[in-house]
């Protein structure tokens, strides 16, 4: 009985390895999961506007915290002529 519920769990888990918002929740920092999360929840309530707005702020997060990652570098200073 317990390798059959092991079996169940690994076949779950690997049913949302394809789940994009499951890839959102668990991968991304936390600042844009729980934003994301958020934007899921008003979405299934049927919050529409409210969903709108709020996966609009998660877009906005998800640029600044990729601005600030090794993916997305910040400019380098402009040089000064001299």
């Amino acid at each position: 009985m317990q390798s059959g519920r092991l079996l169940r769990m690994r076949a779950d888990a690997a049913g949302l390895l394809d789940d994009f918002s499951h890839q959102v929740r668990t991968r991304y920092p936390h600042p844009v999961a729980y934003r994301w999360s958020r934007a899921q929840v008003l979405l299934s309530n049927g919050a529409d506007g409210s969903a709108y707005y709020a996966i609009l702020e998660t877009a906005e997060v998800l640029l600044c915290a990729g601005s600030r990652s090794r993916i997305c570098p910040p400019p380098s200073p402009t040089p000064t002529p001299t």
